[in-house]
């Protein structure tokens, strides 16, 4: 844990269409947050962009603190795997569980579509909290921004279904699930 206090907060609920504005500067402000230039994030405007109509067509939650919301998550539901297309969390509330609580949410959500297993397209900043929780990497692609050629973005699964002799994601998965109060 990061010395702050445990969060106080309400379970992920649905984001609500009407507040696609609102999470597209979220998911500004936490990209920014890495550092990457003005003009690179001009460049990923579009991607940055949550639209209301993908809101109201795919499983999406936010989590709030203190009464705003405070980060959000957007699924899209395919069988076998799903795949997570985006977990956003606003900079100020950064290190306190609630990544966590979004990706334990959209995977219930993928698991209860019957989905094997969650796919995530992660940034390099994103790959570690990824692997926290299980998610493995099973590709690279290329994603050069100036100054760095060599920028790659891990694909990542998460995997539901693990064979006995080879555990990954078991514990991971259950610690998503753990009260971080004590």
């Amino acid at each position: 844990m990061n010395g702050r206090a445990a969060p106080r907060h309400e379970p992920p609920r649905r984001a609500e269409p009407e507040a696609a504005g609102l999470l597209s500067q979220i998911a500004r402000r936490a990209k920014a947050h890495w550092g990457y230039a003005d003009e690179i994030l001009a460049s990923w405007s579009a991607e940055l962009t949550v639209e209301a109509a993908d809101l109201a067509l795919h499983p999406s939650f936010v989590v709030e603190m203190a009464g705003a919301v405070a980060g959000f998550a957007i699924l899209q539901l395919d069988v076998p795997c799903c795949r997570l297309d985006g977990l956003w969390i606003d900079p100020p509330w950064m290190g306190r569980g609630l990544g966590r609580l979004l990706l334990a949410r959209s995977l219930e959500e993928a698991w209860a579509h019957r989905a094997r297993g969650l796919a995530i397209d992660a940034d390099p900043h994103g790959e570690r909290f990824h692997k926290r929780y299980g998610a493995v990497r099973v590709g690279r692609q290329a994603a050069p921004i100036p100054g760095e050629p060599a920028r790659v973005r891990a694909q990542m699964v998460l995997e539901r279904w693990v064979a006995p002799e080879d555990r990954i994601g078991v514990e991971p998965f259950a610690r998503l699930h753990e009260d971080e109060e004590g």
